[in-house]
């Protein structure tokens, strides 16, 4: 059996798929690729929060269907079986609440890949009480454990701490949700490499402003979604809409650093730490990182991880699942309860 697993970020890049195989923790990408979202898919998806229940109910059988699509061009010449493992499109995520939404309807997706898909895979933990997230860190434990730390950089950072016991995983702050939203302002998908946050400079007012949100101070479980960017972070950006792009980038970028060394920092001292997802390649930001932590080895693998951990983490679900094995971690996620998590469409 092999395990498709799918990825849409908070990031709106683009679905990750990654076709994988697993055996005695260790793992084996046969392929991967990402599609990027047309724009009026990024259009739909960005403005999913403001839909009506019945427009939100149409955009989530059609991406659905969409990524169904995508599946069965993907796996088109695959002779053999395969489990699509679908994360799905974060619109909705407020577990304080007991509430979590993915769109990408499974049944939708089931339809046109015709291909069995687990899918939903966050609501059995938050109705355990949990946050639902991170649920990268059961990958991160079982293929990944050589590492002190696994850092992941995508529309939001999250860290998983693989050697503390119990095992603890967070998210930190916002990332690449952000750092995009400011690129976007000077016509760009992304700050390339960080360059243009290299040549500005950091605004000391903002830069205290960003890092004395309460979320900081706060002890894990928990997690972010946009309802954090647009209640707590865009205000404050908004106040200096009249600065630099570049120095609005460099702020943010130092913040961000800051946030992701103090949260990882005493616990990676002197240790290993993987850092992957598109922020990965964010030269400048990398770079802030090492500089903060002068004791740790700081390692971006090759692109294939940088570019698809999380896509692997979800096949790796789906395999999970299969097996009726829990995917959540309680001491990450906060639940009552380990559980298996997903909804099968056979």
């Amino acid at each position: 059996m092999k395990y498709l697993g799918l990825m849409s970020g908070t990031s709106l890049d683009g679905v990750d798929l990654a076709l994988c195989r697993f055996e005695d923790g260790r793992f084996v990408v046969e392929k991967a690729e990402t599609v990027p979202y047309a724009s009026d898919w990024e259009r739909r998806l960005r403005e999913a929060t403001t839909l009506s229940g019945l427009e939100l109910i149409r955009l989530d059988r059609a991406l659905g269907t969409y990524l169904g699509r995508l599946c069965a061009d993907f796996v088109e010449e695959e002779p053999g079986p395969v489990l699509i493992a679908s994360h799905g499109h974060t619109v909705f995520h407020e577990p304080r609440q007991g509430m979590t939404l993915q769109i990408g309807h499974g049944p939708s997706l089931r339809a046109a890949a015709a291909r069995p898909v687990v899918y939903d895979f966050r609501s059995a933990d938050v109705a355990l009480g949990g946050q639902g997230a991170p649920l990268v860190p059961v990958a991160d434990r079982d293929l990944f454990g050589a590492y002190d730390a696994c850092l992941n950089l995508g529309g939001f950072a999250n860290v998983t701490l693989t050697q503390v016991v119990p095992m603890v995983a967070f998210d930190i702050c916002p990332c690449n949700t952000v750092l995009n939203d400011l690129a976007n302002q000077l016509g760009l998908p992304y700050d390339s490499e960080g360059a243009i946050a290299a040549s500005g400079r950091a605004i000391a007012e903002l830069l205290e402003a960003l890092n004395a949100d309460a979320y900081f101070a706060q002890p894990p479980p928990k997690s972010l979604g946009r309802e954090f960017v647009a209640e707590r972070v865009a205000p404050l950006l908004e106040a200096f809409a009249d600065a630099d792009v570049a120095d609005l980038l460099r702020t943010y970028t130092e913040h961000l650093a800051g946030q992701l060394v103090r949260a990882i920092s005493p616990k990676v001292a002197g240790g290993r730490l993987l850092v992957t997802g598109g922020g990965a390649l964010n030269t400048f930001l990398v770079n802030r990182m090492r500089a903060m932590l002068p004791g740790a080895a700081v390692e971006v693998p090759g692109r294939a991880i940088v570019d698809f951990k999380e896509a692997i983490a979800f096949a790796y679900l789906g395999y999970l699942y299969q097996r009726g094995l829990p995917g959540n971690i309680p001491s990450v996620t906060g639940a009552s309860g380990a559980a298996v998590l997903g909804t099968y469409c056979p």
